[in-house]
């Protein structure tokens, strides 16, 4: 968490005080956010940086077989091919496949 880039407020493109103010509050909420996925990484035993553990969940994919409404199959949606770092992000945070097609 010493990365400046965390506590940066650039880009900011707001004039007024009240943007200026909810620039603000989004980037505290988003930094609270993070902190505590750091926590919640430390205390699954993940032994990967927040940065790692980002870039890894944002590769990760949902993908939509979707069906004309004349087939008789049913819409299917699911995860993309998964690492095994991946896999075990997000069974540790319960982001598997039922709560895609959930």
């Amino acid at each position: 968490m010493k990365n400046a880039h965390f506590i940066g407020w650039s880009p900011m493109f707001h004039w007024t005080d009240q943007k200026i103010g909810v620039h603000g509050f989004y980037c505290v909420l988003a930094l609270t956010l993070l902190s505590l996925f750091a926590r919640e990484l430390h205390q699954k035993g993940f032994d990967v940086s927040m940065e790692t553990a980002l870039k890894e969940l944002s590769r990760v994919y949902e993908v939509a077989h979707i069906y004309s409404p004349e087939s008789k199959q049913k819409d299917v949606f699911t995860l993309s091919e998964r690492s095994e770092l991946q896999q075990k992000l997000l069974d540790a945070f319960g982001l598997t496949e039922r709560h895609v097609n959930g």
